[in-house]
């Protein structure tokens, strides 16, 4: 019985310990499979490296922002709505010719955006995310319906060499996001690259309806034809014994002369830059052309073309478009000189094939000198505008010559 009774009390304990291991599996079980339903729910993956995902960080209305300032390539910029609502002023130069649309652009780039990774932020990471030294920093401020302002203080810092994303932060926020570099797009500007100068039509010579050039009192229209090559058999005489090399020398020249017209619209599109690098003042009023000579124009070309614009139909689709009458008018004001000192060094006329080079008998004429150059510009002004830029005098002339200006 005693050994009965022993079978019998080990076989209730196997089965109260099996009993026990299989609850505890199933508790285990349960516990992983809501951990791993949860992870579904949040549509995130949980890593050393934060969470994975797609994030919303800044969430605001672009036609709220009053004021924008962003520091790119050690330069910062810093900008303001004007009080009427209706233009973008730049802070420390209200008159600066700031490109509008661009940066329209630039507000709606940084009221909505979003990252891709989100990190817990850790104060002493500052410089670990490159926030110290950043690619962008960025102020964004806005008005609420109350009137009341608040700013968003924006960090795009140092990239992430495995994963290829930059660390993001708006200040005072508790995470860090990981972001693309689609951003800099929008603000990879300089002040320069905001100047927002006129635009140089570039019309076909078809659509040209007229071209001239009022000099010295006298208007010059320029002939609109395209003139006809010249060949060897025009210039040629019926004498079928003269030298063929004698008729390919007459005709040479006049085959690659070029129409005026085609001479002046090649000097308008790559001679004349109304650009930041080429402004010699802007904001400049009517009474202030007078000190560039532009008030009373050494001269002026007046140009009449055909533009055309795409109209909308009801259908939204562009399928028609208007033909406009446009008039372009440039003034060409008073001449002045530049003098810059340029450094050059003196040629080597001694062979690198040479041997006999000395090169401590050589070293005073290798030293570099210092000469004065001086260029000649001549003042240009786009009617309307309140902006004076230069060009090269020598275009000038050239288009000058080319309507038939003499300037003996």
């Amino acid at each position: 019985m005693n050994s009965k009774k022993r079978k019998e009390m080990r076989q209730i304990r196997t089965i109260i310990i099996s009993a026990v291991v299989l609850l505890l599996l199933i508790v285990v079980y349960f516990v992983i499979t809501n951990v791993s339903t949860d992870d579904d729910d949040d549509d995130t993956t949980e890593t050393d490296e934060g969470e994975e995902g797609t994030f919303t960080i800044i969430d605001e209305d672009y036609t709220d922002m009053t004021a924008l300032s962003y520091t790119y390539s050690g330069e910062t910029v810093s900008m303001h709505v004007s009080d009427d609502g209706s233009e973008w002023l730049l802070d420390d130069d209200e008159a600066y010719p700031l490109n509008q649309e661009t940066v329209y652009y630039m507000a709606a780039a940084i009221s909505d955006y979003g990252g891709y990774r989100r990190l817990d932020y850790v104060e002493d990471n500052f410089s670990v995310y490159g926030f110290d030294d950043p690619t962008y920093e960025i102020t964004a401020t806005y008005t609420d319906d109350d009137g009341c302002e608040y700013t968003n203080h924006c960090y795009v810092g140092a990239e992430n060499s495995l994963t290829g994303y930059y660390y993001f932060w708006v200040e005072d926020d508790t995470y860090v996001y990981m972001v693309g570099d689609a951003i800099f797009e929008y603000y990879s500007y300089t002040l320069a690259t905001l100047f927002e100068g006129e635009d140089v039509p570039t019309p076909d010579v078809d659509d040209i309806i007229s071209l001239e050039i009022e000099y010295d009192g006298t208007t010059y229209v320029v002939d609109l034809s395209e003139e006809e090559e010249t060949t060897a058999e025009d210039t040629s005489s019926d004498d079928t014994s003269s030298d063929d090399t004698s008729s390919e020398d007459t005709s040479s020249d006049e085959e690659d002369e070029d129409a005026p017209v085609d001479v002046i619209m090649s000097g308008l599109q790559y001679d004349i830059h109304l650009t930041y690098t080429y402004n010699v003042a802007y904001g400049v009023d009517e009474d202030g052309m007078a000190e560039y000579g532009l008030d009373d124009p050494t001269a002026t070309l007046t140009l009449q073309y055909y533009d055309y614009v795409d109209v909308d139909t009801d259908d939204g689709v562009s399928s028609a478009s208007i033909q406009q009458e446009i008039t372009f008018v440039i003034y060409f004001g008073d001449t002045f000189t530049v003098t810059e000192e340029t450094s050059s060094e003196e040629d080597d006329t001694t062979s690198e094939d040479d041997t006999s080079y000395d090169e401590d008998t050589s070293s005073e004429e290798d030293a570099t000198s210092s000469e004065d150059t001086t260029t000649e510009y001549i003042y240009i002004a786009v009617d309307g505008s309140d902006c004076v830029y230069r060009m090269l005098y020598e275009d000038f002339v050239t288009m000058l010559a080319a309507a038939g200006v003499s300037f003996e």
